[in-house]
Formats: C-alpha cells, structure tokens, sequence
C-alpha cells in the first residue's frame, strides 16, 4: 500500500503478508484440481474491488481478496439493474446471519478506500459494503426492560432456527417468517422440511409470553425490527452519502431478501423493488459480470494553488504503464483495456480526503481546475458544506485499470401480453398486521413470464428464495424475468 500514514500501511503488509502462504497453497491445490478434472478454462479470483484477477496476482495480493463474496452481489445486482433499465440502485444481499447493502451509481458499485477488517483499517480499494447482523438466522430476544431485539446474534446453521427441527430453541427471523405464512412448510423444493409448531412453540416461549403479546403479532413485530435494522444501514449508504432514496431501485436479493424487499421499499422510501430471477445465487451472475481490475496509487502530497502539472502527468503515466503490462500479461489486449484516473482530495489541514474522479485524460490546469470544483460538489453532498476559499490538497493519485472481458448475457424469457396476470397454484393463509391472516395466491416462479402482472397480496415460491408481495403492491415480470415490484398501485 504504497501510500502515506505509516500504522495503515504497514496493517496492509502485515495482513497481506500472513494471508499469502494460506490463499497461495489453497489456490495451488484448487488450480491442481481443475487440471485433473480437464477444466481448461482461465482461473479467475474476485477481488474486494468488484474485479476479477489472475491466480498469481490473488496469490502475491491476497489483501485484496478480503470482501470479494459481498462485492461479487453488488456486481451481480448491478448487472441486472441495468438490464432492467435502473442503473441508479441501492442492493441488499440478507441471507443466514447478516445483510449486506451496497450503493450502485451509473451501474457501477460504490468503491471506497476506508475499509475495515474487524478492528484493523485496510485501505486498499473495495466495494462499499456495510454489514450489519439481520438475516434468517437472526435471534430474537426480550428484554429484561420489555423491549424485543433482534441480532446480531445469529443461530448459525447448527443447530439454526428452531422451526429447522435440528435442536435450536431460539426464536429466529425465520422462525417469524414460517409462523406467518410467508415462507412454505420446506424449503429446496422439499429437501428441507420446516416445523410451524416447533417455530410457534420458540416465539411463544421466548417472546410472545414474556411480553404479554399475540404469537403472531410478536412473529410480525421481529420481522418489524429487522426490516428498520437493515432500512438503517441502507441509509448509512444512501441517505448518509448525500442521495435521494426517491431516485433509486431497491435490488433485493440473497435467500431472505424479497421476502422483506417490499416492507424495506416503503421505510426507505424508494419507489421500486427489483427481484433477480435467482435471488439466491445472484453473487454467482456477479462473478460472470465483471472485468479483469487492478488498481495502482501513490502519495503526491501538493497543496494549491501552485500544482505540480508535470509531476502527476509523469506519476499517471508510470501507474498506466505498470497496470497494463499486468493486464497485458493476464492475456488483455491494448484496445481492450480502459484508464481511470482519481485522486484524494482534502481541504488543507484536514484529517481525512475525498476521492474524486480526474475530469480529463491528461493532467492540464484546466482539468486540475475541474478537479477542484468537483472535490467542493462532493464534499459539500457529504457534509453540506464547502469552503471553496480555503487551499485543497491533493494527497493521492490513483489509477483504476478495467481489463474489458466477454459479458454474460442473460436470456429473455417467454411473453405474455402485457398485464395478464398468471395462474396460481395453490393458496396458503398470510399473516399480515393489521389484517390478521389473509389467503393468499402462491405462484411458482418457473410459471411466471415476461408481461405478467401480480397484485399484492402474493407469495413467490421458488428454488433459492421466496418473494413477498404486500398488500396494495404490485409486481410486473420484465423481459429477463426479474420481479418489478411497485409501491401503491396508482404508481
């Protein structure tokens, strides 16, 4: 991490350096393994900063392979907003034990510098993740004060939620979500079956006595709370940076994902919910729709007005040459391989800098100038504030470096004309407060094609995941199979 402050850089080294011989020998062994399978196709890894990479460079930098998991659904959810025609989106990614959000901009993730591995900094470039405890496995608690927490204590896998059958007695997400109706009595197409009375039995216990409540108004209040836990972290990454949640699609995905999409949409305020047609494995679309990255920076401290022009042209040049010939080695022509430059910002004697995206491909007054004017835009979006009287000064230039790879490209689905709304295969009673149970249509997903329209209240069952259309919402299939979901009708 060729930058400056001294206990950053050398928390990357050390973290970098302890990693290298575990991923070195487990990428040796997986390369090993493909080989004797007669898998000839490229090994590519994921990387924290949503691109792909060589084995050799995942080996030498395993630094940056710390979130790439989280950072290949961001990938994978801006693939299918911009399929969709949403480019501009905000992703939730809730499965077992946590929920993961990220902001996509322009079909692009948001990319920070300020990560964090648990109490130690690391400060390479990664999606912007932020990850709170609420999944399906999220514990539910009353207090001693009569209050009902959920997480982030989660019941893992093992023994899991208490409706698992596998010996948990701790009420869960899940175990709220099957005792209202809104997930099925299995789930893997039958593979897992699920236990209502041992889910009734644990809330009840845990919950519903202690706080003098209704099991079931006690079930849909645990999903209440960790629907505003997961709403509070998607505004830590949408409202907090500046943005109008009124101008972004929701992506839910994950296996608990749309089951609270529509519930998040409304708190949120976002006017859309998009559901991927395969919400539980969209991290697995994500690796298959990104490009080879690398990125480069170094610290070239200058305060203004007095820039050294020469001096960051010549710095950019030698940061483009190193990323190409490493691009130029993973088998990426010239033609095939794109620049961005960004450098940090900050206000003279500030602590902290801002990121900003260089406005020209090479280093003028003119751009520099521009440059400027953009670091005041972006800090006066983060803080509401800017001092454009006061010297800035540029501490980092960066260098992103994209490898342009061959894209997945997802299949249109079959058409129906626009609005027929599709046949049900069963019904099931959903709890829903303020209504008590309601019948409910359940539709396969397999069953829906392009044109179908779904008004709420509905279930989706389908392999990986279960969606839930609430009342007075309404949900529209596109042409690549995905769930537009709308809040209010009239919209």
């Amino acid at each position: 991490l060729p930058v400056f402050r001294e206990y950053e850089r050398a928390m990357a080294t050390v973290l970098n350096a302890s990693l290298q011989p575990l991923v070195s020998r487990y990428i040796d062994k997986l390369e090993t393994g493909l080989k004797s399978h007669g898998i000839r196709s490229p090994l590519l890894i994921m990387q924290s900063n949503g691109g792909v990479c060589g084995p050799q460079i995942a080996a030498r930098l395993p630094v940056h392979l710390a979130l790439s998991g989280p950072a290949a659904g961001a990938i994978g959810a801006s693939a299918v907003g911009q399929l969709a025609g949403h480019p501009d989106a905000v992703c939730i990614d809730m499965g077992g034990t946590s929920a993961d959000v990220c902001l996509i901009r322009e079909g692009q993730p948001s990319i920070t510098n300020e990560g964090e591995i648990g109490e130690f900094p690391l400060q390479v470039p990664m999606t912007d993740i932020h990850t709170i405890g609420a999944g399906g496995g999220s514990i539910a608690t009353a207090t001693a004060l009569g209050s009902l927490t959920v997480g982030p204590q989660s019941a893992g896998a093992h023994p899991g939620p208490a409706c698992y059958g596998q010996g948990g007695t701790e009420p869960t997400v899940t175990d709220a979500n099957l005792l209202l109706g809104r997930i099925p009595p299995h789930l893997l197409g039958g593979e897992v079956p699920l236990h209502a009375d041992l889910a009734h039995r644990a809330i009840a216990d845990r919950i519903a006595t202690p706080l003098g409540m209704d099991v079931y108004e006690a079930a849909a209040g645990i999903v209440q709370i960790v629907n505003n836990n997961m709403v509070g972290a998607l505004r830590v990454v949408l409202v907090e940076k500046g943005y109008d949640p009124r101008n972004f699609a929701l992506v839910a995905f994950g296996g608990a994902g749309p089951l609270h999409g529509g519930q998040l949409a409304e708190l949120l305020g976002t006017p859309l919910v998009l559901i991927p047609p395969h919400p539980g494995i969209l991290s697995a679309l994500g690796l298959l729709s990104t490009d080879l990255h690398h990125d480069a920076v170094r610290t070239f401290v200058q305060r203004g007005p007095d820039y050294d022009i020469a001096g960051m042209e010549a710095l950019y040049q030698i940061m483009q040459a190193d990323t190409s010939a490493h691009l130029t080695a993973e088998g990426i022509p010239a033609a095939q391989q794109t620049f961005t430059r960004l450098a940090d910002l900050r206000y003279a004697k500030q602590g902290f800098e801002i990121t900003v995206e260089f406005p020209a491909p090479t280093v003028t007054e003119a751009a520099v100038h521009q440059l400027i004017d953009a670091f005041h835009q972006r800090h006066e979006q983060l803080y509401t504030y800017a001092a454009p009287d006061t010297p800035v000064e540029i501490i980092n230039l960066r260098l992103r470096a994209l490898g342009r790879m061959d894209q997945l490209t997802l299949p249109r689905i079959g058409t129906v004309p626009a609005g027929t709304a599709p046949a049900a295969s069963q019904t099931r009673p959903v709890y829903f407060s303020g209504m008590g149970f309601v019948e409910t249509p359940v539709f396969r997903r397999q069953d829906l094609l392009a044109g179908h329209t779904l008004d709420g209240p509905a279930i989706v069952d389908q392999l990986d995941s279960t969606t839930v259309i609430y009342p007075d919402h309404q949900a529209h299939v596109d042409a690549y199979g995905n769930l537009l979901m709308r809040m209010n009708r009239r919209n």
